[in-house]
Order: C-alpha cells, then sequence, then structure tokens
C-alpha cells in the first residue's frame, strides 16, 4: 500500500507537471515518460519497488529539470515590446462620462451704464459781424413799425436849421394806426404851437388839419406853420414816414451802445450809397433802439459842417405798441 501510494503521488506529480508543461506548449522529457510508463506496468514485484525507490532521485531531478523548463516556457511565452509581439486589446471599458456639464445659469445682464452725452461746448459759432447783426437788427426795426397795428409814443425834438443856425424845440405825443392814420398833440414848443393838435394821412395828400381850442384849419402840409425848422413835411419825420424812407438804398451797422433814460440801448449808422432823400446835406443818421423788442428810442441825422453833434435829434420817451387805442386818441378833440 505504501509503495503504492507513493507511486500515486509521484504520478499525480507528474501529472501536474505534464497538464502544466502542455498548457505552456512543451512536451515531457523522455525519461519521466519512460519512468511513468514502468511505474504503471510493473506494480507487483519488490524488485520493481527497489527499483523505483532507486529511480526517485532521478525522478526528483528530472521534475527539477521540468520545473526550468516550464519556467523557460513561461519566460518566453511573455508578451515583449519586440516587433512581431502581439498585445491583446484591452477588456477594460471606459464608461462612457455620466456627469452633464450643465447649462450655464448666469446670464450677462444689459449693460446698464449709459454714455453721458459730452459736457464739452461745442465749438463757438461764428459771431455774425457789426455789419452783419446791425443789418439783421435794423430790418427787425422796420418791420416792427410797418406792421404794428397801432403805436403810442412820447418825445422830444431839437433842429438846427442848416442854414440860419437857428434852434427849435418841441415836445410832442404821438398815436397813429395802420395803414398810415396819425394825429399829432404839441406839449411844449419854442415856436409858439403849444397846443395844437394835427390829424393827417402819413404820405398821402397833401393837406393836414390843425386845431387849436376851438379852431380848426386845414393847412397844406408844406405851411410854414406845421412843417419843422428846415423846412421837413410831418409825412417825412414820422414813423410811417421814416420807415418808408429807410427801406430802400439805406443799410445800417451796430457801432455800439449808450444809456438812455436809464436803459442800455444798440446804436446803428445808417447810410446811403446815394443822396439821402430826406435831406442832401445828411451824412449819416443813427438809430437807437432796445436790442429785446427792437423798439425805436433814438434818431439823429448828421450834416458835413459837423460831424460830432447831430443838427437832428429826437428823443422817444415813451414808446408802445398796443393791441387798440381809445376813439379820442386818433380824432381832434
Amino acid at each position: 500500500m505504501r509503495v503504492v501510494n507513493l507511486r500515486r503521488i509521484i504520478a499525480m506529480g507528474l501529472v501536474a507537471l505534464s497538464v502544466s508543461a502542455c498548457g505552456s506548449g512543451g512536451d515531457l522529457p523522455s525519461d519521466v515518460s519512460s519512468a511513468l510508463d514502468s511505474s504503471v506496468v510493473d506494480t507487483s514485484s519488490s524488485s520493481s519497488n527497489d527499483e523505483l525507490a532507486a529511480a526517485i532521485p532521478k525522478i526528483l531531478a528530472g521534475i527539477e529539470d521540468i520545473k526550468q523548463e516550464i519556467k523557460a516556457l513561461e519566460i518566453r511565452s511573455t508578451p515583449t515590446s519586440s516587433t512581431g509581439s502581439s498585445t491583446k486589446p484591452s477588456t477594460s471599458t471606459t464608461k462612457p462620462s455620466t456627469s452633464t456639464t450643465k447649462p450655464s445659469t448666469s446670464t450677462t445682464k444689459p449693460s446698464t451704464s449709459t454714455t453721458k452725452p459730452s459736457t464739452s461746448k461745442p465749438a463757438a459759432e461764428e459771431k455774425p459781424s457789426a455789419k452783419e447783426q446791425g443789418e439783421a437788427d435794423f430790418q427787425a426795426i422796420l418791420k416792427k413799425v410797418q406792421s404794428a397795428p397801432f403805436v403810442s409814443l412820447t418825445a422830444e425834438k431839437n433842429e438846427k436849421n442848416l442854414t440860419t443856425g437857428k434852434v427849435s424845440y418841441n415836445k410832442i405825443q404821438m398815436n397813429s394806426k395802420l395803414p398810415n392814420v396819425v394825429k399829432i398833440n404839441i406839449l411844449k414848443s419854442t415856436s409858439g404851437s403849444e397846443g395844437v393838435q394835427a390829424l393827417y394821412t402819413s404820405g398821402v395828400g397833401s393837406k393836414i388839419t390843425v386845431k387849436k381850442l376851438f379852431i380848426k384849419l386845414d393847412l397844406a402840409k408844406n405851411d410854414e406853420k406845421v412843417a419843422s425848422n428846415n423846412g421837413y413835411l410831418a409825412d417825412d419825420i414820422d414813423l410811417f414816414g421814416v420807415a418808408k424812407r429807410w427801406s430802400n438804398g439805406y443799410e445800417a451797422e451796430l457801432i455800439g451802445t449808450t444809456q438812455l433814460a436809464g436803459k442800455t440801448i444798440n446804436i446803428l449808422k445808417i447810410t446811403t450809397s446815394g443822396t439821402n432823400t430826406l435831406d442832401k446835406r445828411i451824412t449819416h443818421e443813427y438809430l437807437g433802439y432796445e436790442p429785446g423788442n427792437y423798439a425805436m428810442r433814438l434818431w439823429e441825422a448828421y450834416d458835413k459842417a459837423d460831424a460830432k453833434d447831430p443838427y437832428y435829434r429826437m428823443v422817444l420817451n415813451e414808446i408802445s405798441f398796443p393791441a387798440s387805442l381809445p376813439a379820442n386818441a386818433l380824432t381832434l378833440n
């Protein structure tokens, strides 16, 4: 029994070695195969046992050789990086990422900043010349006189006769109505006409109606009783006559400012390229006005003999452009 068991053990070891060798692709050594054959065939004799016992060292040596052979086979079967070697495909699989990139919930808010308008001052517009400004204002003054339905004024007039040098003074109150009705009240006069009222149609006809106290007369407009110190007709020196004359062939230039009755007024210098149609001796005229409303406040005329002092000067102390006037303001009372 002990022999049989030993044989079985040896046989099983050999079989295991044989299987390992087969799995590695190798063959069993010939001495091992013969030993197995002998052990299996001869199981009954003692001599066989002795021989088997004697063969054990060889078998063990053979087993050791088989181990070395198997190791050598394992080493040779290990994949290398040399050409011709095959690398098994990886059986591991990369799982798809389960993480999802969430869409950004942040939103870019529209800019609330606004571009402030530039606080830098725009380039100053080129100012009109004195000639341009004067001409523009001159036309505005004429338009105001010619379009106002009613005008009421109080004026003081100083006039020197260019031939005799005689000086006269009058203070008047004047009312007018479009298109050309004029009434004058002489409040003060150095010629003795104080208290006279005059009514006429400016620029039309040759007669003027005057009244003093209870006397009413129709006189020629050129009568010395009603004409100015230099013989100017009433039609020539009232607002309608002045505006009409300046509307054709005259030009103006702004030359400065002055103070009149506590107000600052602009001064225009008025000239003509031809002969002055009021008096050929006139070289130039000055027109003073309020820049805010283009109301006339001063009229002066200069002659060749004296370019410094005017020979004719009218100061309009009061002037208004009412929407209406009472009936007696335009009738002889």
